[in-house]
């Protein structure tokens, strides 16, 4: 006999019968998940406006007497008031036409923000200029003063572009300046452009500051003076340069607004006190037609006696 035709199944309606079982369990899951989904989102509300913690002094190191502060002049009355060589003006223009020119090579400044030699010289030459400032200031009222009456040695750490090494030499042509970088081809324009600039005062090493590096080329503990601008964060500056400063010598550290600064300095005051370093003065100096505004030079001394 003929097999019996099964019997004929309505698939749409069965699915409708599910949806509309299903469809309770599925709304009360979700009230269910909603108390959970609104304590995530206050949760995370609450983190973003959270304040960051500040710094705090490490427990083990003791209060120091407020550092002193000092205003020096603009980068634009720099030239004037500290009396630097006629020829500087000239050779400072020059100094950002020959950066702004090797830049496509070299890549030595960013080129989005240095379209031409005039930014160039404003936004890179003329902002070590307070550093600069510092450095004469540390000279005729320190070492001078302290009798030192060779050529003071600066040593630039990180020179790059050979800022702020070659603004020191050719602002300062009676101390010899030695710049030290990583980077080869960058040493080969630093050492290019002092010889276009008569730049006699100029020694470029090539290598990395620390303790690796050899005692013929970087000898440890010989500078007068250790300059450093746009290299690393406090801590490690000092952990760096600290070999080659001698008892009495001199670091100064570029950094940027005041604030920002202090929090390096209170972050650095454990590594300074291993290298038996401390801040004795914080120089200031605006230029309001900069975008990067103010700028602060943060001078340390290592001291005699380590204790």
């Amino acid at each position: 006999p003929p097999l019996p035709c099964p019997p004929y199944v309505d698939r749409g309606r069965k699915w409708r019968c599910m949806t509309i079982s299903l469809a309770p369990a599925v709304v009360l899951r979700c009230f269910a998940l909603l108390p959970l989904l609104l304590l995530a989102a206050l949760s995370l509300e609450k983190a973003s406006c959270r304040r960051p913690m500040p710094l705090r002094r490490p427990a083990h190191v003791a209060q120091e007497a407020p550092v002193p502060m000092v205003s020096i002049p603009t980068p634009s009355r720099i030239p004037e008031l500290f009396g630097m060589p006629d020829e500087a003006e000239a050779r400072l223009t020059r100094l950002a036409e020959l950066i702004w020119f090797a830049n496509d090579a070299i890549n030595l400044v960013s080129r989005a923000t240095n379209s031409d030699a005039h930014e160039v010289r404003f936004k890179h030459v003329d902002d070590c200029l307070p550093l600069v400032a510092a450095a004469k200031f540390v000279v005729a009222t320190r070492l001078r003063a302290r009798g030192v009456k060779r050529t003071v040695r600066i040593l630039d750490v990180g020179s790059g572009a050979g800022l702020p090494g070659l603004v020191l030499a050719i602002c300062m042509p009676d101390c010899e300046v030695t710049m030290v970088d990583s980077k080869s081809k960058k040493c080969r324009f630093i050492r290019a452009v002092a010889k276009v600039l008569s730049l006699p005062n100029v020694k470029v090493v090539w290598g990395r500051v620390g303790e690796s590096m050899r005692e013929d080329l970087l000898p440890h503990r010989s500078y007068h003076i250790v300059a450093a601008r746009a290299v690393a964060s406090m801590r490690k500056l000092v952990q760096l340069c600290a070999p080659c400063i001698g008892p009495g010598a001199y670091m100064l550290a570029m950094k940027g607004p005041i604030q920002p600064a202090r929090e390096e300095i209170c972050d650095a005051q454990s590594e300074m006190q291993r290298c038996g370093m401390e801040i004795e003065r914080i120089h200031q100096a605006e230029d309001r037609r900069s975008s990067f505004g103010k700028r602060t030079v943060i001078q340390l001394r290592k001291r005699k006696n380590l204790a």
